[in-house]
């Protein structure tokens, strides 16, 4: 994977620095704009504003909070894309998957906040599928989708640019969170691990992430990606075998975190715990641990099958 130079490189400096990179334009007529994220350890989104005659399109606008808004430009006109999946997301039913995970009272509150996708009484104006075109006037810009950190996350190629907007598909350093629960595909992880898979197919076009810094090698990142879960895997195999009848949340406290899982907030913890479930769904899957049904759910490794000729 290769930083891409000039801006790229900035961005990391910046991202390094812990302070907002600069606005930047990456192509004519293209822009790269840092929205803050309060409150958050991403710090920022890198949204993309697109000339068009009559204005500007955006690409991610970050977070609905007031100081994101006042970031963007005061006449940026936003065009909100949303895909079938993500629409029908349900805030409620993700409050109590969480208790079925396990997790103790503060994370279940935290889900509160969560999956708020449009005003009451709002809905999206277009949705798009795979391979579907955006309507935008001189730009060629492809929808892809690539389900796995939302059921209906898209990346946006535009190859007449040499460019994939990869959102929170592809990030040059982190690993996107991949969670379980209602409103999600039934094996969120599974479908991600797909999705990096396709993604090694498409041209080795220069990646803007949604966060971090844009950078170039859309196979190799894809394929550093897939490692990292099946590292994961492991590890948490290793965590039920240690351990068995323990639940998701008791697995998500023993295993590693980029901080420790006890000084994380509470919104972060139902993330990590989510993540965990993910995991353990592709685990039992593939037949190397099991679930005994209950709620919440506790999971032990699978007996071995015995293959032996009586």
């Amino acid at each position: 994977m290769i930083v891409t130079e000039d801006l790229g490189t900035v961005q990391r400096e910046a991202w390094a620095a812990r302070v907002l990179p600069p606005v930047e334009e990456v192509r004519p007529g293209l822009w790269s704009i840092p929205v803050p994220m309060p409150k958050n350890p991403l710090r920022y989104v890198l949204s993309y504003a697109l000339a068009l005659d009559d204005g500007l399109a955006l690409i991610d606008l970050g977070m609905d909070t007031e100081e994101s808004w006042d970031t963007l430009v005061a006449d940026a006109a936003a065009l909100g894309h949303f895909t079938p999946e993500d629409v029908a997301a349900d805030k409620e039913a993700w409050r109590v998957d969480l208790t079925e995970l396990g997790a103790p009272p503060e994370v279940v509150e935290a889900a509160r906040f969560e999956l708020v996708r449009f005003p009451e009484g709002e809905s999206a104006d277009v949705v798009l599928a795979h391979g579907d075109r955006l309507d935008l006037p001189g730009w060629n810009i492809e929808a892809v989708w690539t389900p796995g950190h939302t059921p209906g996350h898209l990346a946006f190629v535009d190859r007449d640019r040499d460019l994939l907007f990869s959102g929170d598909h592809m990030l040059p350093r982190i690993s996107p969170n991949i969670s379980s629960g209602p409103g999600e595909l039934g094996d969120p992880l599974h479908r991600y691990l797909l999705s990096l898979h396709a993604t090694t197919a498409l041209p080795d076009c220069e990646v803007l992430p949604a966060h971090e810094y844009r950078f170039r090698g859309v196979t190799e990142r894809a394929r550093q990606l897939m490692d990292h879960h099946e590292v994961r895997l492991d590890e948490i195999r290793e965590a039920v075998a240690a351990r068995p009848e323990s639940t998701a949340w008791e697995i998500t406290t023993r295993v590693t975190w980029s901080r420790p899982i006890d000084v994380m907030n509470p919104r972060l913890q139902r993330l990590a715990v989510r993540e965990t479930q993910a995991h353990l769904i592709v685990l039992a899957d593939r037949g190397d641990i099991r679930s005994d049904g209950g709620t919440p759910a506790r999971w032990t490794l699978s007996a071995p099958t015995d293959t032996k000729e009586n």
